[in-house]
């Protein structure tokens, strides 16, 4: 393989990245969108949720009233019927007795006693009967007012439960929706950041493999680390210096410098290690092949990556 055919390969790949890297789904709107209208819906569930509440609130309310009343009917209507008993005992006593104290019409019609004339002794529990009956239809009156308030929100409550539900399933798919649209967002966000990092790796990699190839040809000075001569770490440590990367100088240390890759996986920039123990240490660039500071006798040269007994690979950075 040229250098030049490595060169091109790596700006194709590089070149490639950065595009990806660039596009950026525009999911904003859309999910801004669908956001607003998740809360207009969850507004409108909750509203006819609070009316719903109302109303329920309401009907406990008017059923306590209710119960009120009818124990209030019933105690004027008790108060009523013994007052009215009390009343005709003292007449009959008065009739047994001849007395011309009381005249009235003992029954007209009605349970309440219609009286024309008594005496004194009887006027307070006349009075009280009289107030009795009157109670009684006033309450019967609110009685029948309550049980048709009822009735209203009975049929209140009942229109209205349905639309609730719906509405609360509105709200609810368009909230799953929303959360559909978050998720995605963050997995393409991911998604980015993973291509954006590649792209940067891509970038390093690609500034270690060019500077590693043009130092082809530069003589092998054990201890050396660049710029005009290099031993084998000293050559891998200036080369990855290109990318920001500060490595040992020593092989054995470089294989514990980075990420352990497999030697099925390496990409350009890998380094790859040679012996056991490691005693050697070079850059694929790509095609099987590696460029190395391989001894005194041959300087900075290429080589097949199987040309030495390979034993690892890491990754920088």
């Amino acid at each position: 393989m040229t250098v030049g055919r490595t060169r091109t390969a790596g700006a194709l790949v590089l070149s490639g990245l950065t595009v990806i890297a660039t596009m950026a789904p525009a999911v904003a709107a859309p999910y801004d969108q669908a956001r607003e209208r998740a809360a207009a819906l969850g507004a409108a569930a909750q509203r006819l949720s609070t009316a719903q509440e109302r109303v329920t609130t309401d009907l406990r309310a008017s059923n306590r009233q209710l119960a009120r009343v009818q124990d209030q009917l019933k105690e004027a209507r008790t108060t009523g019927r013994e007052t009215r008993s009390e009343i005709v005992s003292a007449l009959l006593d008065d009739a047994a007795t001849g007395s011309n104290e009381l005249a009235l019409d003992l029954f007209s019609g009605s349970e309440d006693l219609d009286i024309e004339l008594v005496s004194e002794k009887d006027t307070d529990m006349v009075a009280t009967q009289r107030r009795a009956a009157r109670a009684v239809e006033r309450l019967e009156e609110r009685e029948q007012e309550l049980q048709m308030q009822l009735r209203r929100l009975d049929v209140t409550r009942d229109r209205q439960q349905p639309k609730v539900a719906a509405a609360q399933q509105r709200a609810d798919q368009a909230a799953q929706l929303v959360e559909q649209i978050r998720e995605e967002r963050a997995s393409r966000a991911a998604e980015r950041a993973e291509q954006q990092e590649a792209a940067q790796a891509a970038t390093g990699a690609s500034a270690v493999v060019s500077y590693a190839l043009a130092q082809v040809g530069d003589p092998y000075v054990w201890g050396a680390a660049g710029p005009d001569s290099f031993d084998c770490s000293g050559f891998t440590m200036a080369a990855w210096a290109q990318a920001g990367v500060s490595l040992p100088h020593n092989s054995g240390a470089q294989m514990g410098s980075g990420t352990p890759v497999s030697t099925d996986s390496l990409v350009p920039g890998d380094l790859v290690f040679y012996y056991s123990p490691v005693s050697h240490v070079g850059i694929y660039v790509g095609n099987g092949q590696i460029v190395h500071a391989g001894n005194p006798s041959i300087g900075v040269t290429t080589a097949p990556l199987h040309q030495m007994p390979l034993v690892g690979a890491v990754r920088p950075g």
